[in-house]
């Protein structure tokens, strides 16, 4: 079973109404996945996410927790390249990770995968698997590109 951590990178579970949050967790649950939710994932100020301090606390211990597999955005949104000044590269890269998001989580992405050359999944982020249509394809996805053997994540997946 691996293990994801929720993560706002960018914008927070504050922004999800109850009923997606458990629809989510759920059938990420049901995929046979343990799903945790960092510290900071649920604050929210006045752009709907939490400060960069918490977000980039949330991000570096998720990276330090061994049980940790994967780190999943819970949302895109437009504030993630406030956390760029602050990833710890080295962290990173002594504590390679599934990272995945989309949207605003690009930029980050793009970062982590400059600055370490650790591959990352602009993919589905927490709230893409509370859809109650068109998911299966996400899945199918998705599970492709986490359980891919790590010496091969950058063969393509189609």
């Amino acid at each position: 079973m691996k293990n994801i951590m929720v993560c706002a990178l960018s914008r927070s579970l504050g922004m999800i109404c109850e009923e997606n949050i458990n629809l989510a967790k759920n059938k990420l649950e049901e995929l046979g996945y343990k799903v945790n939710f960092s510290k900071n994932s649920h604050v929210t100020d006045y752009f709907i996410s939490s400060s960069i301090k918490q977000r980039i606390s949330d991000f570096h211990n998720a990276l330090k927790n061994k049980d940790v597999d994967i780190i999943l955005s819970v949302l895109g949104g437009y504030n993630s390249n406030q956390l760029l000044n602050y990833i710890d590269y080295d962290l990173i890269k002594k504590n390679p990770k599934i990272i995945c998001g989309y949207s605003d989580i690009t930029v980050f992405l793009n970062a982590i995968y400059t600055k370490t050359g650790n591959i990352t999944y602009l993919g589905p982020t927490f709230h893409s698997f509370s859809m109650k249509k068109g998911l299966e394809d996400t899945i199918t996805y998705f599970n492709k590109a986490i359980n891919i053997d790590y010496r091969y994540r950058s063969t393509s997946l189609v």
